[in-house]
């Protein structure tokens, strides 16, 4: 809780910060989708999907 707060700036703040974490989760999924289409083998490409996944 913040006592004193600008409301406004809060709002403001927190729709900044939804839409962030939205475009996080969309890159998120393009990266997932973009390895997932590399062809690439070995541990190492395993390690890494396995990282990135």
């Amino acid at each position: 809780m913040f006592y004193g707060a600008d409301t406004d700036q809060l709002r403001a703040h927190a729709e900044v910060t939804t839409a962030a974490g939205k475009r996080c989760t969309s890159l998120f999924g393009s990266i997932t989708d973009t390895v997932a289409s590399i062809e690439w083998v070995g541990p190492d490409a395993d390690r890494f999907r396995t990282a990135v996944t």
